[in-house]
């Protein structure tokens, strides 16, 4: 006869077993959940809020994006057409409430503008914010710009300090800036220096074939021609502005 339990018998045992575990179970759930449940809850509604935040941001920023690109078709059509007063009023519009990043855009298109009109120092002063709140690579084109457009009229010293964050050894921008102070010294009836100026751009290797074949042809006329004042000025970087921004279709 066995002396250990019968197999129905340790099924039965079993089974005891395996429903205190599950009331255990339930009882710790159940205190957890009367602990925390609340917490669990509120964790649940703030992601759902959340995501339906961020889905709301998306679809306003979407849309704001889609009007200030129409707007900003609007405005440089305006231009286009020769309405600088109308245009010029849709850009000051506009820069009060572009989205990040796009009014250093808008000013440079104002600056234009207000050139067209004839009110250079206005545009020179916009064209000075678009340096001070740009990002680097319009802030540095920018410079060059305002370089060229003052460097007949601003003292030397004016153009140097101008055009300082873009001559260092390591400026992509320092061949540029030195084209402009050798004109300024040709300008500025400098010839000797102008000369050395534009041989050492005409030399350096890193000069592109445009900017070497005009720095050497400049350089060689002015040794020709000891007494020619600024007949050969030399044509600056096309610095028209950016097109308008196209519209946001993500």
């Amino acid at each position: 006869m066995d002396q250990g339990l019968g197999i129905r018998e340790r099924f039965l045992v079993t089974d005891i077993f395996h429903e205190v575990e599950e009331d255990i179970r339930h009882e710790r759930y159940a205190a957890l959940w009367e602990k925390y449940g609340k917490f669990i809850i509120a964790a649940a509604v703030l992601i759902v809020l959340c995501v339906a935040g961020y889905r709301a941001w998306q679809a306003y920023d979407l849309n704001r994006r889609e009007d200030f690109s129409q707007r900003f078709e609007t405005a440089y059509q305006l231009a286009a057409a020769g309405d600088m007063a109308q245009a010029e009023a849709a850009y000051a519009a506009l820069v009060a409430d572009a989205p990040g990043g796009y009014a250093p855009l808008v000013k440079l298109h104002q600056a234009s503008v207000m050139m067209e009109q004839g009110r250079e120092s206005d545009a020179l002063a916009t064209l000075h914010e678009v340096v001070n709140d740009a990002d680097p690579l319009l802030s540095a084109s920018t410079r060059m710009r305002i370089a060229w457009m003052q460097v007949e009229s601003a003292p030397r010293a004016e153009i140097v300090a101008l055009l300082a964050p873009l001559s260092g050894p390591d400026s992509p921008w320092r061949l540029a800036a030195a084209e402009v102070l050798a004109y300024k010294e040709l300008q500025s009836g400098n010839h000797a220096q102008a000369i050395v100026e534009y041989e050492s751009l005409a030399a350096d290797p890193a000069t592109s074939e445009n900017l070497r074949q005009r720095a050497s042809a400049i350089a060689q006329h002015l040794r020709a021609n000891p007494t020619v004042g600024g007949a050969l000025a030399p044509e600056p970087a096309e610095t028209t502005n950016p097109p308008p921004p196209a519209e946001d279709t993500q």
